[in-house]
């Protein structure tokens, strides 16, 4: 890696719509539905990407491409929903990006929702269709969905993945044997933000003697070293993009819409 250190920071300007609880009745209605919709899809995508399986080992280049395309048309349609209908506003400060560079991307988490203001740097970047996200291992069991994440080359792992060795090599082969593009997508904290967690972070740091970030939990540091050593040897991965996540809403800071506030 010859290009470490873009430092990005992300802030979704929630609507009135957005926040608005007294939409709760529409909001169910309209999520259901459109959960219905997106589900199903999702449904479409899993048989096409286990149709597409047989074609790995004959055109592996191939596949992968179009398992991509399979899996960008999932994500832009929850993207769409969150912008486009419900008015959210993402803005990017920070770095300017190279369109179609491979990189590891790493976050903080607030909330499930951070997942749309990383997918919407990666539509800028043109990386959607190449985003590989850390996810916890028991997701590859929730129906659906486990099959989807697997099959579109997500790394499904235990809290501890620096073990699942099995599992990184799956991730890793595609990057550093066949030079695949890719952003591979960390939370750096390893676990979403919340005060209590804040707390016991400080009183960790303090007893260590580390800086504890004001808006942020102590990073995790194990998992981001594993990643960058194994991608050395993928001479395309040569950046490292460092992504801040923040929430306003009026005089509202780190306070995220809830998930079904997005759909």
């Amino acid at each position: 890696m010859s290009r470490i250190g873009a430092g990005i920071d992300l802030i979704i300007s929630g609507s009135e719509q957005l926040y608005d609880l007294s939409r709760c009745s529409l909001l169910t209605i309209s999520s259901t539905g459109f959960l219905v919709v997106w589900l199903s899809h999702l449904w479409l995508a899993d048989v096409a990407l286990s149709l597409l399986l047989p074609f790995t080992a004959l055109w592996p280049d191939r596949a992968d491409d179009w398992a991509s395309v399979i899996a960008e048309s999932v994500w832009l349609g929850l993207q769409k929903l969150f912008i486009d209908v419900n008015g959210a506003k993402v803005i990017v400060d920070g770095d300017p990006l190279p369109a179609g560079e491979s990189a590891i991307v790493v976050s903080n988490h607030v909330e499930w929702t951070d997942v749309y203001s990383i997918q919407e740097l990666a539509i800028r970047s043109g990386m959607l269709s190449r985003c590989r996200w850390f996810a916890k291992s028991q997701l590859r069991w929730v129906p659906g969905l486990g099959w989807g994440l697997w099959a579109m080359g997500m790394p499904l792992v235990s809290r501890e993945w620096t073990h699942d060795k099995a599992e990184m090599d799956r991730v890793f082969y595609g990057a550093i044997r066949k030079h695949w593009p890719i952003w591979l997508i960390a939370y750096s904290e390893a676990t979403r933000y919340t005060l209590e967690k804040h707390v016991e972070g400080a009183a960790w740091a303090k007893a260590h003697g580390k800086i504890m970030p004001k808006h942020l939990l102590f990073p995790r540091t194990k998992g981001f070293i594993a990643c960058v050593q194994q991608l050395r040897q993928a001479p395309h991965v040569k950046a490292v993009y460092d992504i801040t996540i923040a929430y306003a809403h009026g005089k509202d800071f780190q306070k995220p819409p809830a998930f079904w506030q997005t759909l």
